[in-house]
């Protein structure tokens, strides 16, 4: 984790859900998105609204001690990647936070973006639909896997680097019968 102020980039489906989910600012507190649930009140700096109404950057303020600044969080989603393809291009984070996985293009576009500050993504999905997701990261047959204490971690020296999977029962949630 870097000892600076970040810039990260949270990708979700659609706006309804990012509300659902993440930014809601209305109700009680556990009617709170997890964002304003989980950032401590004095933490939180400024929040930027898009043209739509939508919250699309929050500002985390970082304490004196641990060297101040601002760390940013923007907010994009695929169903706008989808109407204006380019917005993906020209950014630079990071990281990257998939909560589903996106269309391929969006991720190497996302991707080129984290080159410049060695940045790092990770995606939290059940790839359904966007099957390149099992394509590029599932190991295939014959791949060197070793099984460690954080998931299964391989190898792919074709394309170089480490990928690390975690896999969940969906059994593990106590509310599913």
């Amino acid at each position: 984790i870097p000892q600076r102020p970040v810039k990260g980039l949270l990708v979700v489906a659609d706006w309804d859900k990012a509300k659902e989910i993440f930014t809601n600012r209305s109700g009680s507190y556990e009617n709170l998105g997890e964002l304003f649930q989980l950032i401590p009140h004095d933490a939180l700096g400024k929040v930027h609204l898009s043209r739509g109404g939508h919250i699309d950057m929050i500002e985390v303020k970082r304490p004196a001690e641990f060297g101040g600044g601002s760390s940013l969080l923007y907010i994009d989603t695929v169903e706008s990647f989808k109407h204006a393809w380019r917005s993906a291009e020209s950014s630079d984070f990071d990281f990257v936070h998939y909560d589903e996985p996106p269309p391929h293009q969006m991720f190497i576009a996302n991707k080129r973006g984290l080159t410049d500050r060695n940045g790092k993504f990770w995606i939290n999905a059940t790839p359904v639909e966007e099957l390149w997701v099992n394509d590029e990261f599932c190991p295939p047959k014959g791949t060197n896997v070793r099984v460690a204490d954080e998931g299964l971690r391989f190898n792919k020296t074709e394309r170089g680097g480490d990928r690390f999977i975690i896999t969940a029962s969906i059994y593990d949630n106590p509310f599913i019968s």
